[in-house]
Order: C-alpha cells, then sequence, then structure tokens
C-alpha cells in the first residue's frame, strides 16, 4: 500500500509543530528555571511560587510567542516545508517541486509515528524539527501507519 500526501507548510501548521515540541521538550525546562528564578529573587511582597508562576506567563506571553510565531512566519516563506511525500512499506519518497528535487528515504528517517484521531503525527530525523502531521486518513492508510509503527519500534 501507499500513502501520497502534499504537505503545505502554513504559519497554522508550523506553529502547530512548533508547540508540539515546546509542550514535549521545553515547556518544563523554562518551568524549572523560572521556579528557581522565583525561589531565589521574588517579587516584592509575593511568595515565590506566585512570583515563579508570574514570571513563567512572562515569559511565554513577551518572548516565547512572539518568537515562535516570527520563526513560524519565516519558516513559511523559505519555502523549505512544502514538499510531496509518498510512504510505502519499502521506503518514502519526498518531492520539492519548488526545486524540482526529490528524495529517497528509508524508514530509519522516521523516528515516531504517534496514531491521534483520525490521522497520524510522524517525527522525522533531521538537523531542524520536524513533526509531518496527516489528518483524514481513511481506515486503510490507518492500519498502514500502525502497521509501520508497530515495525518501528522492533
Amino acid at each position: 500500500m501507499k500513502v501520497t500526501r502534499q504537505i503545505i507548510a502554513t504559519r497554522r501548521t508550523m506553529l502547530r509543530a512548533q508547540l508540539y515540541y515546546l509542550a514535549k521538550k521545553s515547556l518544563w525546562m523554562y518551568l524549572f528555571a523560572m521556579l528557581i528564578i522565583g525561589y531565589y529573587m521574588p517579587l516584592p511582597g509575593q511568595s515565590w511560587w506566585l512570583s515563579a508562576a508570574l514570571y513563567f506567563v512572562c515569559l511565554m506571553v513577551i518572548v516565547v510567542a512572539p518568537l515562535y510565531y516570527l520563526s513560524a512566519g519565516t519558516k513559511v516563506k523559505s519555502g523549505a516545508f512544502n514538499f510531496n511525500i509518498e510512504f510505502s512499506e519499502e521506503n518514502i519518497q519526498v518531492f520539492y517541486p519548488k526545486s524540482n528535487k526529490a528524495e529517497t528515504k528509508s524508514w530509519d528517517w522516521v523516528q515516531t509515528i504517534d496514531i491521534i484521531n483520525n490521522g497520524a503525527r510522524i517525527t522525522v530525523r533531521m538537523p531542524n524539527r520536524l513533526v509531518i502531521f496527516l489528518d483524514r486518513l481513511n481506515s486503510g492508510e490507518l492500519a498502514f501507519f500502525k502497521k509501520m509503527k508497530d515495525a518501528l519500534h522492533k
């Protein structure tokens, strides 16, 4: 079986991928850092945990959110994340229409496959983070990705 999709990066899809990585990896480090700062530098007249919570919210709203928004826009404008991808049991074909370039990847390129609702979240091994969200898969395509997920964990 083959599953073919066209991936077009939009600001929404790039933010979705960035927020996935924020929630998975960075959020806990930011929270821990703000707890330490709140403990050693509490706001005047406030407890250390309330100070840490305020520091954390300010960091997220003032620094992280605007940076992620601007970064997503920059990635979309680059066009590097627009491609056609074909998954088969043997390999993965990636075609970049902008540069008219094609690549063949083995399944070792895929780090994880998560089945979510009627779709799949595929995290790939790249120098820069890439998460491919495949929504609205039919039952055959879902079965294919479940099979490939099981094959990855062996």
